[in-house]
């Protein structure tokens, strides 16, 4: 049985989980970010604590002086060769890029240096001095805490280590034990007091920048969900306007020539005129049933409300059928018409009807777009491993790269003189697409501007039933 979840904190946010015994956010993304983004708000006051530390650890050669007697000179070594050396260098750090990757490891190497330096030093001196130089580990471990934007554990881990290196120095350079006990008092109740600090301080730098994080993100959604409304907005704008045009034209046809039969302007009913009125009529009638079946239907495919009837078939015929429903229509506007891929039987499951409508919409849309003495291509394969692949391109007007993800949206077309000759409601594609999704698929749509566009349908690989060569080859589509 597997062990359950650990429970969220409710004051920690989704995403900024904190392990509060170690100050460290549990996703490692999230820490990563957090102290790049600390350090970087700091390098000022980080190089400003590293400057005074260089100028206290050397300032406090005025008491080895005093105090040090014949362990001067290696004192002086270790305070003026070995730490300020270090500390000055890793101030030099600070102004490369690589001391960002870095830092806490270089500042945790600071401290511990600085610490140890002063522990060399109380192993070498002479009594009775020897038993007072402990406070300036005191000074190292609160400075590493509380200043220099070190991380609290390796704070704990620098402390533990400082405090163990003096009960070795002790050993080493003997004190009395009644100033033995009295030093490790101070030093360890001195340290837990400055962790302490350093925690509490830690703590709130971490609640403030997830804080700062939630309210940056929630102010992202808020400008993405403007934005979205605008775009929405524009977009019925557009709509509207666009149908508009594209419900009246055939209304104002329907009623103008419905009422010219209606009062048999050109004399009695046999005249030729009113057949042709009659036709138009059809014709209007039809234009305005196709846009609203188009509507009706990617409401319907949008709610949810659009079920699959899945069955085995023959993706191939179904795709030259839809060649041949499509090629008046590529006649009339002098486009070429070619069908790659009908030497193979790829029988798919999936809802025939909705796949014939996908590739429908997209074949009908190269067309409308190509223009005469243009090509249209259609291509189909399979493969258990990608699954089954529909491609369509032409060598139509294309769509600029800044227009791609506009011509996904329903009801949104692209303004330009050739697309606006043409009548349709800006829905082919959103609902081609929407189609696409429900099978578990999807598609993507490459164009360039002036030479043509590519749309590809990706139905995944457990809609494929079989790959068959075909028993008898079909005439060209």
């Amino acid at each position: 049985m597997s062990s359950p979840e650990p429970k969220q904190s409710k004051r920690d946010e989704p995403g900024f989980e904190l392990n509060r015994i170690w100050l460290r956010f549990r996703n490692p993304a999230v820490e990563r970010i957090f102290v790049d983004h600390t350090i970087r708000r700091s390098i000022n006051f980080i190089r400003a604590y590293l400057i005074a530390a260089v100028c206290l650890y050397a300032s406090f050669g005025i008491l080895d002086s005093v105090v040090g007697g014949a362990a001067l000179k290696s004192m002086l070594i270790i305070r003026y060769a070995v730490v300020s050396p270090i500390l000055v260098g890793v101030f030099a750090l600070t102004f490369f890029p690589v001391f960002f990757r870095v830092a806490q490891f270089a500042l945790a190497f600071a401290v511990l240096s600085a610490g140890e330096g002063v522990v060399a030093m109380t192993a070498i001196m002479g009594p009775p001095f020897n038993s007072h130089y402990y406070a300036g580990i005191v000074m190292c471990t609160i400075y590493g805490g509380s200043l220099i934007r070190l991380k609290f554990h390796y704070s704990v881990l620098i402390s533990i280590f400082l405090v163990v290196s003096y009960q070795i120095a002790c050993l080493v350079n003997p004190i009395p034990m009644a100033s033995y006990i009295s030093n490790n008092f101070f030093l360890i109740m001195a340290t837990g007091v400055g962790l302490f600090s350093a925690y509490i301080q830690e703590l709130y730098i971490r609640r403030s920048y997830v804080g700062q994080r939630i309210v940056e993100q929630k102010n992202e959604l808020v400008s993405a969900a403007l934005a979205e409304a605008v775009r929405a907005n524009k977009s019925k704008s557009e709509f509207l306007a666009t149908m508009s045009h594209e419900l009246r034209t055939p209304l104002n046809a329907i009623i103008g020539f419905s009422d010219i039969i209606r009062r048999r302007l050109f004399g009695p009913m046999d005249d030729e005129k009113y057949t042709d009125y009659a036709k138009d009529i059809h014709d209007s009638g039809s234009h305005l049933l196709s846009i609203i079946n188009d509507i009706l239907d990617l409401a319907k495919a949008e709610s949810g409300k659009l079920v699959l009837n899945e069955h085995d078939f023959d993706l191939t015929e179904t795709l030259e059928a839809c060649m041949r429903m499509c090629r008046g229509r590529a006649e009339a506007n002098k486009v070429e018409l070619i069908f790659f891929g009908g030497q193979s039987e790829i029988r798919a499951l999936a809802d025939e009807r909705l796949v014939l409508q996908i590739v429908a919409n997209l074949v009908t849309n190269a067309i409308k777009f190509t223009p005469g003495g243009g090509m249209v291509r259609l291509y189909v394969s399979a493969t258990p491993q990608k699954g089954i692949v529909i491609k369509i391109t032409d060598t139509g007007i294309g769509i600029a790269p800044e227009n791609l993800e506009r011509v996904l949206r329903p009801f949104e077309q692209v303004e330009s003189s050739y697309a606006r000759s043409h009548n349709g409601s800006g829905l082919g594609l959103p609902y081609a697409k929407r189609l696409a999704e429900l099978h578990g698929g999807e598609l993507k749509l490459e164009s360039e501007l002036g030479k043509g566009t590519s749309v590809t349908v990706t139905l995944p690989a457990s809609r494929l039933v079989e790959i068959r060569a075909r028993k008898v080859l079909k005439e060209a589509v």
